[in-house]
């Protein structure tokens, strides 16, 4: 006569079941885990570029001022006579200089 350990058969059988669901949900988790560095990435390298090249408008706008006052600055001290300059300075001052 032979006895089976039915509880050991549906034990074992049950435990295989839980471990490839086990696996199949980590393999799961580990993919999506993957597509959202993934996206990140993609996220990250848009803003990089978008970054720069917001900066880059900033930095243009930023030297084309500069430029516009230098213009007119020298605008301004190339029509500067040196009469001018005498009337334009404050009397306390000129007679310091006197």
């Amino acid at each position: 006569m032979i006895f089976y350990n039915y509880t050991g058969l549906g034990h074992d059988l049950e435990k295989r079941v839980h471990e490839k669901y086990e696996a199949e949900k980590q393999r799961a988790i580990r993919e999506a885990e993957q597509a959202v560095w993934e996206q990140a990435e993609h996220m990250k390298a848009a803003a990089v570029l978008k970054a720069k090249e917001e900066s880059s408008v900033d930095l243009e706008r930023v030297v084309k001022k500069i430029n516009r006052q230098h213009e007119k600055a020298l605008k301004v001290s190339q029509s500067v006579s040196p009469v001018f300059l005498v009337s334009a300075t404050p009397l306390k001052s000129l007679n310091r200089i006197l």
